[in-house]
Formats: C-alpha cells, structure tokens, sequence
C-alpha cells in the first residue's frame, strides 16, 4: 500500500474515541483496518514513519469464584496511534 492508499483507508476507519492518546492524534483499531481491507502491517509501518505508534489496550479480567478468584477474559486489542497531521493529503 502506498502512502496515499493509507491515509485513504485511515481517513475512513471510524476512530476510537475510548482510548486514552495524546492530544492531535487519532487512536484506530488495528481489527478495524484488517475488517476495512487494509494490510495491517503496512499500516503499523507507516504510522512509524510518521511518527505514530502501535499501542494495546490492557488485558480484560472478570472476577470468578472458588481457587480461580481473577480469570483473563481476553487479551488487549492493538491499536495505532496516529498524528493528525500525518492524514492530511
């Protein structure tokens, strides 16, 4: 994918407003530029060339009962952290 391509297919992913990023960036989904049909590694190498970052979210845990009192639920999601800037054409 060339530069061009990528800004294309970031501009049109639905960012997450939950994550927690610095200010003038834009935190998407690494699941969601894989379900858009973007490479995702041709993305996180982008985002580094821009100065953008790959960054997971914390391990989900969920309280059990008996010898297993915290059990992990699922692993964090990846997702990129990219300037503002960087999408601009």
């Amino acid at each position: 994918m060339n530069d061009d391509a990528i800004r294309a297919l970031l501009s049109s992913v639905q960012p997450s407003g939950w994550i927690d990023r610095t200010p003038n960036t834009v935190a998407i989904l690494r699941s969601r530029v894989a379900e858009a049909g973007g490479d995702p590694d041709a993305v996180s190498e982008w985002g580094r060339a821009h100065r953008g970052r790959v960054d997971r979210t914390p391990a989900y845990y969920r309280q059990g009962l008996g010898a297993r009192p915290r059990q992990r639920e699922r692993f964090g999601e990846e997702y990129y952290v990219v300037p503002t800037e960087a999408l601009e054409p």
